[in-house]
């Protein structure tokens, strides 16, 4: 996968901050199969910056995605505000070699050689799992047309359409044998 700016370099970093601002659209979400989300935009910023043996980064997006109305199906706009941070750690670590914020960061260990950190797959992730489990218009926003059908009820074919039996009325008495 191309990078597109998301590569930290970790060979080199300075004490001083490493700062990236990319826009991220439905491309971004597009090369990870994501067909749930329709449209999308994100800025996102990153900054990276050496702490003693560690590299220690901070990633912020913020905007809007779309995806579908679980109630009509129509587009949703979603806001999105998320943060992450990560502590990057280079070869095999103690249990003695412990700093003082890890329970703030997500801490990765590499290896020694990697030269840069691809953050796309922490900001895709970070940015779904931010999504609500529930993604619906605010009251009176739906469809009206497909809350109509919604509330309409469902005509089972063959019926005469005003009956009320219950497709599962055949298997009354099943158990009285």
């Amino acid at each position: 996968m191309e990078r597109d700016g998301f590569a930290i370099p970790l060979n080199g970093l300075a004490h001083e901050k490493w700062k990236s601002g990319l826009h991220v659209g439905k491309e971004f979400f597009e090369k990870f199969g994501n067909t749930e989300i329709s449209d999308a935009s994100l800025q996102v910023t990153l900054e990276a910056w050496k702490s003693g043996s560690s590299v220690l980064v901070d990633c912020l997006a913020e905007g809007s995605i779309s995806v579908p109305c679980d109630r009509c199906l129509d587009l949703v706009s979603i806001p999105v505000d998320v943060s992450a941070g990560l502590r990057i750690r280079f070869g095999n670590v103690s249990g003695d070699d412990k700093e003082e914020d890890e329970g703030e960061r997500e801490v990765v260990t590499l290896e020694e050689a990697v030269p840069e950190y691809d953050m796309s797959q922490v900001v895709y992730d970070y940015v779904c799992l931010s999504l609500p489990a529930r993604r619906m218009h605010p009251e009176g926003g739906c469809n009206k047309e497909m809350l109509g059908y919604l509330k309409s009820g469902i005509t089972l074919p063959g019926g005469d359409g005003g009956s009320e039996e219950s497709p599962f009325s055949v298997l009354n008495g099943i158990f009285n044998s």
